[in-house]
């Protein structure tokens, strides 16, 4: 298979896991529309894509440095999935509004690639995965491989927020509510969970 194709898939295969960032995902698709879940969904992609560069390029030093930092940036992480899990659970459901303020849609973007950054050891995973593609003799190219990830995780929000705009044309006022408590508490959840000391 092809280097390309080949870190499409593994862009598919980190993205389509249920996690608090696809739960803050189809909860902003419900409330401000597709393109707005779709923007959240970017920023997750454009991190991954950037960690997947990272690691394809070897750059160690850099590398370490995050690793090495990873507890403060996964505490900094946590605090604000916290934040926004608290404020999606106590958020009053509304009609969706299309995702046309491209002021929200950068922040939203912004937000989730911050959010996604703050999980360094991902580094360890594209470099473990680029190294089993090169010695498979797939001789991937960083370039290649960080837009492959970058296209599979892109695809996988697409389809993400495709999928909650369908079904939410379904649900009334007090089906958004639950699920906004339900991604919120959830999210809060794992939030603590990744602050609590081990």
């Amino acid at each position: 298979m092809e280097p390309f194709w080949q870190a499409l898939l593994i862009g598919l295969a980190v993205a389509a896991p249920v996690g608090p960032m696809a739960l803050l995902c189809i909860e902003r698709t419900l409330a401000r529309g597709q393109v707005a879940g779709l923007a959240f969904g970017l920023g997750i992609a454009l991190a991954d894509a950037a960690y997947a560069a990272l690691a394809a390029l070897g750059v160690g030093t850099l590398s370490e440095l995050l690793l090495a930092s990873s507890r403060p940036l996964q505490v900094i992480g946590g605090v604000l999935m916290l934040y926004f899990g608290l404020r999606v659970a106590l958020a009053k459901p509304s009609v969706a509004i299309a995702g046309k303020d491209p002021g929200s849609n950068a922040r939203a973007l912004l937000t989730a690639f911050a959010l996604t950054l703050a999980n360094p050891p991902t580094i360890v995973f594209f470099a473990g995965v680029f190294a089993a593609m090169s010695s498979g003799g797939a001789a991937a190219r960083p370039a290649v491989f960080a837009l492959g990830v970058l296209t599979g995780s892109a695809l996988w929000w697409l389809l993400l927020s495709s999928l909650v705009r369908a079904l939410g044309r379904f649900l009334d006022q007090r089906w958004r509510r639950g699920i906004n408590l339900v991604c919120g508490l959830v999210v809060a959840a794992l939030a603590l969970w990744s602050l609590w000391p081990r």
